[in-house]
């Protein structure tokens, strides 16, 4: 279940649909979230909750005490921030409290192109609060806690992609999630790295459109443009078993059981 503290945030950044939007600025009334974990405690699916959103969990003046009441009933606790507000007090709190999982945003790894994208950011601010907040994690004789990196991937930033690799290090990072951008204004639409029309269908073969079922392969000079041009036809494409067809419909949100609650109480699919 993701809950939603706020849909306030400190940060503007390119790729967020508040830049489209004229929705009121809000904070989760303490008795709706009293409520929703009362009751989320009676059901057995209900296993994770997760404070994401349009906003920055953080800034809601009873963040730690929503940790607090979550963890009291037994659910795991995962949070996604900008990590601006992850003060040593902060990160010493949520870890006390047992936090499972800190996911930090993270739309490029030099200061420039963290700065494009995360208009009124600081790439180091942010690797400095995670990094101390991983070093304070180690001795901690509780469960270990996952710490992730998400990267909205776009045309600015995809060549820093591999620098991920030496960031996640330092900070202690296990997990490196990448999504696409979602272009919600037009400017953004030529961020996008990948076509907005489906490039492969489910169904049976036919001569027209052939089903390719390709092995694992390395990934070299000699083996990325032949293959870039079978992945750029309207075919059916099945690689490692995985039918690439069935993913162009596929949510992450509702195909994977989940829920979003807004900061008003409200309920949705997801978070967006």
């Amino acid at each position: 279940v993701y809950i939603e503290p706020t849909n306030g945030c400190n940060l503007n950044c390119r790729t967020c649909m508040r830049n489209v939007w004229d929705e009121p600025v809000g904070f989760m009334e303490w008795e709706t979230y009293e409520a929703l974990i009362r009751e989320l405690a009676g059901f057995p699916t209900a296993q994770t909750v997760a404070f994401a959103g349009i906003g920055e969990p953080l800034l809601h003046p009873r963040f730690v005490d929503m940790v607090r009441l979550a963890k009291e009933h037994h659910l795991r606790v995962e949070l996604t921030t900008n990590a601006l507000l992850l003060t040593r007090e902060m990160a010493g709190a949520l870890l006390d409290l047992g936090l499972d999982q800190l996911v930090v945003s993270i739309d490029g790894t030099t200061a420039e192109t963290f700065g494009q994208v995360r208009r009124g950011g600081s790439l180091s601010k942010v690797v400095e609060n995670v990094r101390a907040f991983y070093e304070l994690s180690e001795p901690s004789p509780l469960p270990p806690l996952t710490i992730g990196i998400e990267f909205v991937a776009m045309r600015s930033n995809i060549r820093e992609l591999p620098h991920l690799h030496s960031l996640a290090k330092y900070i202690g990072a296990s997990l490196i999630l990448i999504t696409n951008v979602l272009p919600y204004t037009e400017e953004m639409v030529s961020e996008t790295l990948y076509n907005l029309r489906a490039t492969s269908f489910q169904g049976k073969g036919s001569p027209w459109t052939p089903t390719w079922v390709l092995p694992k392969m390395d990934l070299t000079e000699e083996t990325l443009e032949p293959l870039l041009s079978v992945f750029r036809t309207q075919a059916n494409i099945s690689y490692l078993d995985l039918d690439l067809g069935s993913r162009n419909s596929f949510c992450p949100f509702v195909q994977a059981g989940a829920l979003a609650v807004g900061w008003h109480g409200g309920v949705s699919p997801c978070p967006p």
